[in-house]
C-alpha cells in the first residue's frame, strides 16, 4: 500500500537508484540481529501518510469538531508537522567487525507514529531481555512462567478511551485480589489493540483492547497439595470481578451464576444465551511456557510468546489502509485514546531486576543513540537522508550539529552540545 516504485540497481550486493542529476545513490538496507531486513523505509513512508491523515483531520474539523467530537485543529496540525518532520535523517555507527547500529534519529515521539513505535518497541525489548537474562542468573530461575491473554468487550472509537481507563483500574484490582497475589510473583503486561476493518462484519470500525500478559508462578503453584493454582475459569471469575461484571466472592456461586448464561455450558459447542448480561466478559486464554532448558533458550521461548505484542500496541495495517476518510476516523479516535498511555509495565520480581539494572522508566528523549558500544570500535558514521520521491533512504552527507539542532528545536528534542 505504502511502497514507491523506482528502478533500481543491484552492484556487489548493494541496491542504487539513479537520481536527477544521473549520480547513483545506495539504497539502504538495514539486517536486524536475527538478519530479517529492517523496516526503516516502509516506516517512513507510513509516518509520511499518517502526517496525511492528521492533515486531513485538521482540513475537516469544522468549529471545534470532527465527526461531532472535540477537536482542536491547530493541534492535529502540529502533530502533522512534526510526522512529516520525523526520522527523514539517520545514521548509523559502523563498527570493526563489520556490522552497524542506527546510532541517531530525530524522532517525534508521537503516540502513533509507526517509526518512533519500531524503535520504542526495540528499547523495550531490549529492556526486558536484559530483565530475563538476569532473572534466569538468579534463585529464581526454576520458576514456572505462563502466557495469559486478557479480554474485553470491543468498544466503538467514542468509547476507547474509557475503555482502556477501565481496563487500567481493573488490571490494578486483578493484580492485588489475594489469589493472584499469592499464586504469581511477577507479571509483564503490555497493551495491544486491533481494530476491525472488515465491512462486511457486525463488529466493523470496533477497537478490541486486550492485555498480553508474561506471568511468573510460584514455583509450587502446580503442586496438588497447595492452593495456590488457578485455570483458566478462576482467572476469568478473579477478571470479571476487577472489571465489576460481578460481587460473587464465592468461586462456586459465581460459576452457577456465569453458567446460567450459555447453552450446552462447558461444551465447545457452548453458546452465550440473549439473556446475558451486556458488556460480560466470556474471553481469558492462559497456557504455560516452556523454560525448562537452557537460559537462553528459556528466554527465547518467553520473548516468542510476548515479541509481537511488545512490537507495537495496535498493528500498522490496522490503523493505515490507505483509505484516508476512514483512517481518519481511526486515527482520531486512536490518538485521543493513546494520549500519555502506558503501553507495557512490569511488577513484582521484574520490577526489582529493572531498578537494579537502572533501567530508565520514561521514554528516552532519544529513542536510538551510540550509548552501549565502544567508542574503539566504531569505524565510521553514514548519513542517510529519505527520498520522497524514490521511497527510500538514500546515502548522502552528515549533517553538521548545527543543522541538526535545527531540526532537533522544530522536534521538541534537547539541543546536541558541540
Amino acid at each position: 500500500m505504502f511502497e514507491k516504485n523506482c528502478q533500481s540497481y543491484i552492484f556487489d550486493n548493494k541496491k542504487y537508484v539513479l537520481d536527477d542529476s544521473g549520480e547513483l545513490k545506495e539504497i539502504l538496507v538495514d539486517y536486524s540481529g536475527s538478519g530479517r531486513v529492517n523496516p526503516h523505509s516502509n516506516n517512513k513512508r507510513m509516518t509520511n501518510y499518517l502526517s496525511e491523515v492528521y492533515e486531513y483531520i485538521s482540513d475537516h474539523t469544522v468549529s471545534g469538531k470532527f465527526l461531532d467530537f472535540k477537536c482542536d485543529k491547530h493541534d492535529m496540525l502540529k502533530k502533522r508537522n512534526k510526522l512529516s518532520f520525523c526520522s527523514n535523517y539517520l545514521e548509523f555507527a559502523h563498527l570493526k567487525d563489520k556490522s552497524k547500529h542506527i546510532s541517531y534519529i530525530e524522532s517525534c515521539h508521537k503516540s502513533l507514529c509507526p517509526t518512533c513505535n519500531f524503535f520504542r518497541s526495540r528499547n523495550n525489548l531490549s529492556d526486558f531481555v536484559a530483565i530475563l537474562t538476569e532473572f534466569f542468573k538468579s534463585e529464581y530461575k526454576d520458576y514456572p512462567f505462563l502466557f495469559l491473554t486478557l479480554t474485553v468487550p470491543s468498544c466503538y472509537g467514542e468509547d476507547l478511551s474509557s475503555t482502556l481507563d477501565s481496563m487500567s483500574s481493573a488490571w490494578e484490582r486483578f493484580i492485588k485480589s489475594s489469589a493472584f497475589s499469592s499464586a504469581f510473583v511477577a507479571t509483564s503486561r503490555s497493551l495491544e489493540i486491533t481494530v476491525n476493518r472488515d465491512p462486511d462484519s457486525k463488529s466493523y470500525k470496533m477497537f478490541h483492547p486486550h492485555y498480553h500478559v508474561i506471568l511468573v508462578a510460584r514455583p509450587d503453584y502446580f503442586s496438588r497439595q497447595k492452593n495456590y493454582y488457578l485455570d483458566q475459569l478462576h482467572l476469568l471469575w478473579l477478571w470479571q470481578r476487577a472489571n465489576k461484571n460481578h460481587t460473587f466472592r464465592s468461586f462456586d456461586k459465581w460459576l452457577s451464576w456465569y453458567s446460567s448464561f450459555f447453552s450446552d455450558f462447558g461444551t465447545p459447542s457452548a453458546r452465550l444465551l440473549p439473556s446475558s448480561p451486556e458488556g460480560l466478559i466470556t474471553q481469558l486464554d492462559i497456557r504455560r511456557i516452556k523454560t525448562a532448558v537452557s537460559p537462553d533458550r528459556a528466554v527465547k521461548n518467553i520473548m516468542g510468546a510476548l515479541n509481537e505484542c511488545l512490537k507495537y500496541p495496535f498493528k500498522p495495517d490496522d490503523l493505515l489502509t490507505g483509505d484516508i476518510v476512514e483512517d481518519s476516523e481511526i486515527v482520531f479516535f486512536m490518538d485521543k485514546s493513546m494520549f500519555h498511555r502506558r503501553r507495557w509495565n512490569i511488577t513484582g520480581i521484574f520490577k526489582e531486576i529493572s531498578i537494579s539494572l537502572d533501567q530508565i522508566t520514561e521514554e528516552p528523549e532519544d529513542l536510538v543513540s551510540v550509548r552501549g558500544l565502544d567508542p574503539d570500535e566504531i569505524e565510521y558514521f553514514s548519513a542517510w537522508w529519505f527520498s520522497g520521491k524514490f521511497g527510500e533512504y538514500l546515502r548522502g552527507k552528515k549533517k553538521t550539529v548545527q543543522d541538526k539542532n535545527k531540526a532537533r528545536r522544530f522536534l521538541g528534542l534537547p539541543e546536541l552540545k558541540d
